[in-house]
């Protein structure tokens, strides 16, 4: 499985000491995740400020990172386009606050630059009509918004039944991630585990990183 460590802060200071610490460990041209709340769609608020992410990935001479944003948002519309602009290579918008009406709008986009996820309490049945789009697909494992939660079984359901149903989709699991669970994700089919807590609170963030890769 691909690893993708999670950035999950409230301060610009945080994301900038997250960003360097995932930078000493991860290969080059490896994925860093960032997730976006706005304190409606989840209780938690996380710092976001696409320009400015930008204007001090080029002063730091920061490359080889593929930032990937995770939008938990009520109106990821015009975040999906402020965040590609500054260098995003992947959106991820949960099918709960779009509409089928937003389909060609993301799609005009790319191929590749939106995936869509879904909450744990949303059937596999509400994503149907975006699938065939977007066949990237996030399932939260925790409820969005607060790193350190653990994880929810159902969603390896979830996974087994997707790949049934669609085998060439792409899936991410985001939340609960750490050396116990991932195994049971590889076996039910994960593609991607997403890991934000059990990597940055590790002492040793390269040994915790290269745990996960192993699995």
């Amino acid at each position: 499985m691909k690893v993708i460590p999670t950035i999950n802060c409230n301060t610009f200071a945080a994301v900038k000491k997250q960003i360097k610490e995932a930078r000493a460990f991860l290969p080059k041209n490896s994925w860093l995740q960032i997730d976006v709340s706005d304190g409606k769609f989840n209780p938690n608020k996380s710092w976001n400020n696409p320009e400015k992410l930008k204007e001090w990935l080029k002063t730091e001479k920061i490359e080889g990172i593929n930032f990937e944003i995770h939008l938990m948002v009520v109106d990821p519309k015009p975040l999906v386009m402020r965040w590609l602009e500054a260098g995003a290579k992947r959106i991820i918008v949960h099918v709960e606050t779009i509409t089928e009406k937003d389909i060609l709008f993301l799609k005009g986009f790319g191929k590749g630059k939106i995936g869509i996820a879904l909450l744990p309490a949303t059937p596999i049945k509400a994503a149907a009509t975006y699938i065939e789009h977007f066949p990237f697909i996030q399932l939260l494992a925790v409820k969005p918004g607060f790193s350190g939660q653990k994880i929810q079984r159902n969603v390896l359901e979830k996974i087994v039944f997707l790949k049934a149903l669609y085998p060439g989709i792409t899936i991410e699991i985001d939340g609960g991630v750490n050396d116990r669970t991932a195994p049971t994700i590889k076996d039910a089919g994960g593609d991607i585990i997403v890991s934000g807590s059990y990597i940055f609170t590790a002492t040793d963030k390269k040994a915790a990183y290269a745990t996960l890769k192993k699995i």
